[in-house]
């Protein structure tokens, strides 16, 4: 018989209510939690032992499904889902990021995380109730995990800082704070902000503590009041006897690989010709048979110590810099052709490649989720190949760590970005990672941010981004920020903490760490430590490109706005699209058309665009007499050519008005199809249009001199107005 027990508790006045004992009971822990009308079930399980593994394989899987809202697959052919959006790949993330350090160090059996989004009332982000979900299902479960902490998130809406706000809030917010945390350190930040000063950002997190409290305590009192015992773990150490073995060498070698880094001479890869190699050497082949992943664990227990110390007492780093120093830098704007603009950025050994595509309206990327459907004209896509860290390896389609660095940058660049009434260019821009040896993110975001000045996208400043490593004592109040950590630093290090900006302000954070948190003083240091390192790379940025180019690429497509009545939209379009399919098919160009009317016609030749403003300015105004039109001949006969000057609008030219002379046949003059240019004489009472063929040398035609009239009065005029009209109402009546 199922026992279901409940924990109730409020954040900030909105009630949260977390179950267990109701689904999924051969997991190790399983709980739905509640808060309105949102249900989200979290569920999780643990493998056997595996010794074999050096690292905690720890999958998070985040699954948005559209039962949730009422709402089935978009698609005609497959009503399943298929793999996961790269939204619920970055609430992934979060998740992952926000529980990792909270599991044992050592702990190498396999732990699974699923969440399910059940119910949706698109009242709130998901995204902080799902991460409490999580570690409620973790603090009932028998798996190892500390479940001192809670998911919230902090916005500045109105000038106010809310608690968890609504998707209504969110909308008006300045900017926001996506944590995971304690009462009294942040464990994981995700943050998106619209420029916004370091002391409003620092009140934000300063908030965030008390609520962050509030739902670690409720987790705690959960887990005591329905959690299962958790299994017995008993940490794994250091074989000190090999590390006593090998320290003398060890440090020795370490000591030689510094100066290496110092002088610049050589790369990462070379620690293992300048440390490795003498360290096995001390064992003999059986030995290292036998113990090679214990020396290895040594080394690096070693390695790390060394890095740490050097780093914390003596504010000495691998490379010789000092602790608030950037590598060196290098800028370059449009280094290739063609393309509609480009960058590279080189900080270290992260160098980046940066294009960027300027496209029509309409083809922005469309986003189906549980809100409904979303488009993005501003995307960002990260690509780092095995290369970059000169390995040979698969190259699939994008991970979550790219997902996760494409979001990240994509998102430091939104608030520059210029409104689509501005310029109304989709913008995607790719970063190729070159080399990684150090947040390439950051540097992805310099370069896009070089990209779109070059491409001459009027974003409002250049942005840049820097990444800041901690090191920690024996106390909370023992650390060291540093600026521009490498790879090494960031292997020994404590956290990897993301800020990119402007000189005025932050647009972005992500913050994920290896200990179970920051204090404040922490998160403090590492903003204002970023603040100044920003503006040295902006400052480069700015020697590079001051200013966006006063012109686009040649190669970008040209943009045409104009705003046609909503009244006659189906004019424009026609009988299933064919209308507009047939003026993108004829002119080569792609025509967007608002709801309000606005429509954008763009395309590569700038004299289709003009063509094209035409026929859309012909097809909603009505057709002036006197005036000349070209025309195509559509169809043909005895009495007359029917032709039409724009789509949907036709008349006819009568036989008579087709030559100075008689006319035997219609077809001696005209064929369908054929283009020629018609004067229209007169709208009939009954609004139909009677044209007369424009001669060689009438005035409008395409050879000056024609005269005025081009009907002959003489007997070879034989039809008067009268019978033209009577033809054509018999031809209307068949």
């Amino acid at each position: 018989m199922r026992t279901i027990k409940e924990k109730r508790f409020t954040v900030d006045g909105k009630e949260m209510i977390v179950r267990t004992g109701e689904y999924a009971f051969q997991a190790n822990g399983s709980i739905t939690l509640q808060s309105g009308e949102n249900v989200i079930q979290a569920i999780a399980t643990m493998g056997p032992e595996n010794n074999d593994l050096d690292f905690f394989p720890l999958q998070v899987e985040y699954k948005e499904n559209l039962y949730a809202a009422g709402k089935l697959k978009s698609s005609k052919f497959s009503k399943r889902p298929g793999r996961p959006s790269d939204e619920a790949i970055l609430k992934g993330r979060i998740i992952d990021r926000s529980i990792r350090p909270m599991f044992p160090k050592d702990l190498t059996r396999e732990v699974q995380i699923v969440v399910n989004v059940l119910a949706v009332d698109n009242t709130q982000p998901l995204d902080v109730l799902a991460l409490t979900a999580v570690v409620a299902a973790l603090a009932v479960s028998d798996i190892p995990f500390d479940c001192n902490i809670g998911g919230v998130r902090i916005s500045k809406v109105d000038g106010q800082l809310v608690v968890n706000p609504t998707i209504e809030q969110c909308a008006k917010q300045d900017f926001e704070l996506v944590l995971g945390g304690n009462a009294d350190k942040i464990i994981m930040i995700e943050s998106a902000a619209n420029i916004i000063s370091d002391d409003d950002m620092l009140a934000g997190f300063k908030a965030a503590f008390a609520p962050l409290g509030e739902i670690a305590k409720a987790m705690k009192e959960f887990q005591d009041e329905a959690g299962k015992k958790k299994i017995d773990y008993v940490e794994k150490e250091v074989d000190m006897a090999i590390v006593e073995k090998i320290k003398p060498v060890a440090d020795e070698k370490i000591e030689l690989f510094f100066k290496g880094q110092a002088d610049g001479s050589i790369y990462r890869k070379e620690y293992d010709k300048y440390v490795e190699e003498p360290v096995f050497a001390l064992f003999t082949e059986e030995e290292l048979e036998e113990n090679k992943k214990a020396i290895s664990e040594a080394l690096d227990y070693v390695f790390k110590k060394t890095v740490r110390h050097h780093l914390l007492r003596d504010h000495r780093r691998l490379d010789g810099r000092k602790i608030n120093e950037i590598r060196e830098l290098e800028c370059q704007a449009g280094v290739l052709p063609r393309v509609h603009g480009s960058s590279m950025f080189l900080r270290g050994e992260t160098q980046v490649l940066n294009i960027l595509t300027l496209a029509a309206p309409g083809e922005e990327l469309i986003i189906e989720g549980l809100e409904g459907e979303e488009k993005r004209r501003y995307m960002h896509a990260y690509s780092a190949l095995p290369f970059s860290v000169g390995e040979c390896g698969r190259m699939n389609g994008p991970g979550r760590r790219e997902i996760g660095h494409g979001a990240l940058a994509e998102k430091a660049l939104v608030p520059v970005i210029p409104d689509a009434d501005k310029f109304p260019y989709v913008i995607r821009l790719v970063s190729e990672v070159m080399g990684q040896n150090g947040s390439s993110s950051m540097g992805s975001t310099c370069a896009s941010s070089l990209a779109l000045m070059d491409a001459g996208v009027p974003i409002k400043s250049h942005v840049a981004g820097i990444s800041i490593g901690l090191i920690t004592g024996e106390t909370d109040d023992d650390f060291l920020t540093i600026t521009d950590i490498q790879g090494q630093e960031d292997f020994s290090g404590d956290m990897d903490f993301k800020v990119t900006g402007t000189y005025e302000g932050i647009t972005a954070i992500q913050m994920d760490t290896k200990i179970k948190g920051l204090t404040y003083p922490m998160v403090e240091s590492a903003i204002r430590q970023a603040h100044e390192a920003r503006n040295v790379i902006l400052d480069l940025m700015y020697k590079t490109i001051p200013a966006p180019r006063a012109d686009l690429s040649k190669y970008a497509p040209k943009i045409e706005t104009i705003t046609i009545p909503v009244d006659s939209i189906g004019a424009v379009v026609g009988s299933q699209g064919k209308v507009i399919k047939q003026l993108c098919a004829d002119y080569q160009v792609v025509i967007n058309i608002e709801d309000d009317g606005t429509t954008n016609i763009s395309g590569t030749i700038r004299e289709n665009l003009d063509a094209v403003k035409k026929v859309i300015n012909g097809i909603i105004n009505d057709p002036q007499v006197g005036e000349i039109y070209d025309a195509k001949v559509v169809r043909l006969m005895d009495f007359g050519a029917f032709v039409e000057i724009f789509p949907g609008k036709e008349g006819l030219v009568h036989i008579s008005k087709m030559a100075k002379t008689r006319v035997e046949k219609v077809t001696d003059v005209v064929q369908v199809g054929q283009a020629i240019q018609v004067k229209l004489m007169e709208i009939d009472s009954q609004k139909r249009l009677n044209f007369s063929m424009i001669l060689d040398e009438e005035p409008g035609a395409s050879n000056a001199g024609r005269p005025k009239e081009r009907f002959n009065h003489d007997k070879g005029e034989r039809n008067s107005r009268r019978e033209v009209h009577t033809e054509r109402r018999n031809f209307d009546k068949k």
